[in-house]
């Protein structure tokens, strides 16, 4: 870029504009001219051709494409409506939802704890578990594995990605159990 002022009293030029995180002006995709970024032009001052990818915001940060919100082999953006919105080229995740794409959310689908008192009741109050096979079924109506355990703790190392959940109990006690994913389904061990 040659670096340029011009104007009665010299009060504009192409580099006095705001600048992105790596000190690019307009963030090298833009052109700035007299303090403002001009995002329909090169950094050079050409306009742009229509293939090129656009930008908007103030130094021209911000792609106006979604695509980088869209997870590999999906449709929506940020997974959805209701777990994020695609900002600036990233997603925006609702309060529950996290990662890249707003797809994890701990107490969402298989590990949301309330799916599982049931079935946790009957094994507790069962240690048979033979009687509780209605009550452990999945939303898809496979059987959860129960494990019991008969050590004090559980060792969580064992378990891989884990929840901890709590189950209050009516003698003022709580069942502690966890949830861990397996390649077929949820299980639940408790403790």
């Amino acid at each position: 870029i040659n670096y340029l002022r011009w104007g009665q009293y010299c009060v504009c030029s192409n580099y006095e504009c705001p600048r992105n995180n790596d000190n690019e002006i307009c963030s090298n995709n833009g052109y700035c001219f007299c303090g403002v970024c001009d995002c329909s032009k090169t950094s050079d001052g050409t306009t742009k051709d229509p293939k090129d990818p656009k930008f908007t915001g103030d130094d021209c940060g911000c792609p106006v494409s979604t695509e980088t919100c869209i997870a590999p082999g999906k449709k929506e953006e940020c997974s959805g409506p209701a777990n994020g919105k695609c900002v600036c080229g990233e997603c925006e995740c609702a309060p529950d939802h996290f990662g890249q794409f707003c797809d994890i959310c701990p107490d969402c689908g298989p590990l949301n704890c309330t799916l599982y008192t049931d079935c946790v009741n009957c094994v507790h109050s069962n240690t048979e578990g033979e009687t509780c096979l209605e009550e452990c079924r999945d939303t898809e109506g496979n059987k959860i594995t129960t494990m019991l355990s008969t050590d004090e703790r559980v060792d969580t190392s064992k378990l891989g990605r884990h929840k901890q959940c709590s189950l209050p109990t009516d003698n003022d006690c709580d069942i502690i159990f966890y949830l861990h994913y397996e390649d077929k389904g949820t299980s639940i061990q408790r403790e």
